[in-house]
């Protein structure tokens, strides 16, 4: 998980994952130079945790791509599962994904309910129904389907090669994503719903980008697809 400024909600993100873990599980928190109460909550958090917890501090703001490539470096368990800071994962959601990899499978992705800033915000709409997903490159390519926060990878697929591109890559799960498509990778699609996403103004992830911008992050997909 990769923490930014996110003291609102954290709290509600960190006891879903918590009540996941079992003790063969790890939680590594990179934190990227938060200014508010972020990495005291953390820190509170992490204490009540029965598993193995790593909390790293970065000196100055690397972004979510390069931190994610650390995050993946570093643990030592060979299935990686990605989090927001502020969304709450729905009970079992590891113990599926658990399951999920016993086959052969590089990447794994589950379906999310969308909701506000309160649990009373909740609008009906699905990840899957708002990003129409599939395992088409093309379509990928055109728009990403993928979020971080419902996926789940077997970094044995995924080398340092890999790793050092995804630091250079406009969005960590597009890549990802499409590295797979590209390569042939085994994905599993999964209808359940896992985690309650939320969407609000202070979502890291920008919402609105010019044609321009949006021409070029395709461009630069391809290129690093390479």
């Amino acid at each position: 998980m990769i923490t930014y400024n996110g003291s609102k909600f954290i709290n509600e993100q960190m006891i879903s994952i918590i009540d996941n873990l079992t003790k063969d599980d790890e939680l590594i928190v990179i934190d990227d130079k938060s200014t508010d109460d972020t990495v005291r909550y953390v820190e509170e958090r992490l204490g009540q945790c029965h598993c193995n917890t790593q909390l790293h501090c970065n000196s100055e703001n690397v972004g979510i791509q390069k931190n994610i490539s650390r995050g993946i470096r570093l643990a030592s368990n060979d299935i990686i599962v990605f989090s927001d800071q502020d969304d709450i994962w729905l009970e079992n959601k590891i113990k599926f994904i658990k399951n999920a990899f016993q086959s052969d499978l590089a990447l794994y992705v589950h379906n999310a309910k969308y909701f506000g800033n309160s649990l009373q915000n909740i609008n009906g709409e699905t990840s899957f129904e708002h990003l129409k997903i599939s395992k088409n490159l093309f379509k990928n390519l055109i728009r990403n389907q993928y979020i971080g926060c419902c996926m789940a990878i077997d970094k044995r697929y995924f080398e340092f090669g890999v790793l050092d591109k995804l630091e250079k890559s406009v969005m960590h799960d597009w890549y990802l994503a499409c590295y797979a498509m590209k390569n042939k990778l085994r994905i599993k699609i999964d209808n359940q719903i896992h985690i309650l996403h939320r969407r609000h103004a202070e979502n890291l992830t920008p919402k609105k980008t010019s044609f321009k911008t949006k021409l070029i992050m395709r461009a630069k997909m391809v290129w690093i697809l390479q």
